[in-house]
């Protein structure tokens, strides 16, 4: 029975995946985060009449596994109970990035003079932001597609089978949106791109840091940060959500 239980949750989440990238549910459901957006970019490729990179052979994932890089940024928490306290965080931040940088294999280290001045990451690398590249067009799409899934989900009643359906589509979106920039990190992939992935964190690191420095400008105490994330919390604890919303509400 709880075998069966299990499934009843799990498998419609496969089913999706496997509707999205094309590929059998006994395989989908052995992958890998990384396997799975390597699959989504294969059939894009296919459609966009595109070849795919070759497969790396065995000795190259040895030598990419030995190179490593910094990752997000985490603030270590103030000790202690507090209250009132706010959890903001960046609506999917690094897919996000990768589509407002351009940030992809194809587009690294463009020869346009303005790219290099007005889209540089913070570890000194550019993208081209004149041709959208390949993983940033990919991304837009599925963003799009889950944008919409979750309009649609507000006009539907929870519970009901079509609510479950639509759900279970958009969770298996967010999965794959969040793994591409894993992706070009990861060490077997075929569009394969430490520089990229590098990149990412780094902006990643500048917005979570300039967003913390903008809130203890606006009088909040932050109490942790980590990735995507915020805790914030005052000393002036009345109108606190609303001073919270606003500061939220700034440009």
């Amino acid at each position: 029975r709880l075998t069966y239980l299990l499934a009843m949750e799990i498998l419609p989440f496969i089913y999706e995946l496997a509707k999205i990238i094309g590929q059998p549910i006994f395989d989908v459901a052995r992958m890998t985060p990384s396997q799975i957006v390597e699959w989504l970019l294969i059939r894009e490729a296919f459609r966009e009449r595109m070849l795919a990179p070759n497969r790396p052979k065995t000795e190259e994932i040895e030598e990419r596994r030995r190179v490593t890089y910094e990752g997000a940024f985490v603030k270590e928490p103030i000790r202690g109970l507090h209250s009132p306290i706010a959890v903001c965080d960046f609506r999917s931040i690094y897919p996000t990035i990768i589509i407002a940088h351009n940030v992809s294999p194809d587009t690294l280290r463009c020869e346009h003079d303005e790219c290099r001045r007005e889209n540089v990451a913070p570890n000194g690398v550019w993208f081209c932001k004149r041709e959208e590249g390949f993983l940033p067009r990919t991304l837009k799409k599925l963003f799009r597609e889950r944008v919409e899934l979750k309009k649609k989900l507000k006009t539907l009643k929870k519970g009901t089978h079509e609510y479950r359906i639509v759900d279970t589509k958009q969770k298996a979106l967010k999965l794959i949106l969040n793994s591409f920039y894993g992706y070009m990190g990861f060490a077997g992939a075929r569009w394969y791109n430490i520089e990229a992935a590098r990149a990412i964190t780094a902006w990643g690191r500048k917005y979570i840091t300039e967003i913390m420095k903008k809130a203890e400008e606006n009088g909040f105490e932050v109490l942790y940060g980590d990735t995507d994330s915020i805790m914030l919390s005052s000393k002036e604890k009345e109108n606190f959500k609303e001073k919270v919303l606003e500061f939220l509400c700034e440009e």
